[in-house]
């Protein structure tokens, strides 16, 4: 690996240290909080999301070569994109092969809902699935994405296979409040390890 990446969560900037030993200091929003998190690698960069003021809770990118750019707008208008509910609910997003996958708002005629986005570097984020409105942990595995989510108003287990771009349901909870936390979802010798809260 190249470049080290540390990203310190200040008030009003994120800060990049790499290798050569220098740091980098740059500004989302230079007024305020942008309450950045769910820092998330892909494709030599760092996602994350956080709010400039002027877009809401959108997607951001960084490197050790550029300031952040906002990589999305979902949302027009101020709206956040990147739901809120991203940052009480998810704090995570999922990486499959060179698609990064996370909860955001979309336009529903009058209203907005909440759905699965994926997003690939260089093109416009699409709704991978507009059943999910909460998530709670991602974990990737020979080619596909196993994440804890609530989908039609059912928490379980479910897996993205990028191939058939479809989300199927492997384990269903008995309760809305079974959740995973992302910390706590591993695989090993082809298992999956979760501790479901209760």
């Amino acid at each position: 690996m190249r470049y080290l990446y540390t990203v310190l969560l200040l008030s009003l900037s994120i800060s990049i240290y790499a290798q050569k030993g220098t740091i980098d200091i740059y500004t989302v929003h230079p007024k305020s909080n942008c309450f950045p998190l769910t820092l998330t690698p892909m494709g030599g960069r760092m996602y994350f999301v956080a709010n400039d003021s002027l877009h809401g809770y959108e997607l951001w990118s960084i490197d050790n070569n550029a300031k952040p750019q906002r990589e999305t707008d979902l949302v027009p208008n101020q709206r956040n994109g990147c739901d809120p509910a991203l940052y009480y609910k998810t704090k995570t997003m999922g990486v499959l092969g060179n698609t990064l996958f996370f909860l955001g708002e979309y336009a529903a005629g009058r209203t907005y809902k909440t759905g699965l986005y994926k997003f690939t570097s260089g093109q416009a984020p699409a709704i991978a699935d507009s059943s999910v409105t909460e998530v709670s942990a991602f974990l990737t595995h020979n080619n596909t994405l196993y994440i804890g989510c609530t989908r039609n108003g059912i928490p379980g287990l479910y897996q993205y296979n990028a191939t058939t771009q479809q989300l199927n349901i492997l384990i269903q909870f008995s309760l809305p409040e079974h959740i995973i936390h992302n910390s706590d979802m591993v695989i090993a010798n082809g298992t999956i390890y979760y501790f479901l809260f209760l």
